[in-house]
């Protein structure tokens, strides 16, 4: 299990996965601080502002595999905890795989997450150790409202990966015509 977004999966799949893997093994090991659980909506009773207004000393604490809690909020679509996190300075740096948050941005149900990073100067246009974009990814998982923004801000629509695949080709392979367009 690589990703731990408990809201993102419904109450009975959460439950079979907690039960199937070691759950609470997986957690203890990803050494995650206070504000990576609550992004994670780990901790619902608790808010990113109210722990951030007492400290942000730990704000760009990194967890085992070198992810911020702004990329964790952003893979699961927890904007108030990624507004949160950027208004109080937090970084937006590139983790595993030199994926940024944007990249995991891009994965979401809702694009909000996209657009609050683009909007507080994340680049639209950079690239893994792969040559991947997060425009490739977007249009590999998602519609225009999704790749409009990265577009605006100056993704490349013709960038190739280092296997060749570009914007327009994951949106194909996806048979998905209305962002290919």
């Amino acid at each position: 299990m690589h990703r731990v977004c408990p809201k993102s999966f419904p109450a009975d799949v959460a439950a079979a996965l907690k039960e199937t893997f070691s759950y609470d093994q997986w957690l203890d090991e990803r050494q995650f601080s206070i504000l990576h659980k609550i992004a994670l909506d780990l901790l619902p009773t608790r808010s990113t502002e109210d722990e951030l207004e007492v400290s942000t000393s730990i704000i760009n604490v990194d967890d085992s595999e070198g992810r911020t809690q702004v990329s964790w909020a952003a893979e699961c679509g927890n904007s108030s905890a990624l507004e949160s996190l950027l208004i109080h300075g937090a970084r937006n740096s590139k983790a595993s795989y030199h994926w940024s948050p944007l990249y995991y941005a891009t994965r979401p149900k809702s694009p909000t997450c996209l657009s609050l990073l683009l909007e507080n100067g994340a680049p639209a246009y950079t690239s893994d150790k792969l040559n991947q974009t997060p425009l490739q990814i977007a249009t590999a998982n998602h519609g225009p409202t999704y790749i409009s923004p990265l577009v605006d801000r100056g993704a490349d629509v013709n960038a190739r990966s280092d296997i060749g695949n570009s914007p327009l080709s994951q949106a194909l392979s996806k048979t998905n015509i209305k962002t290919a367009e």
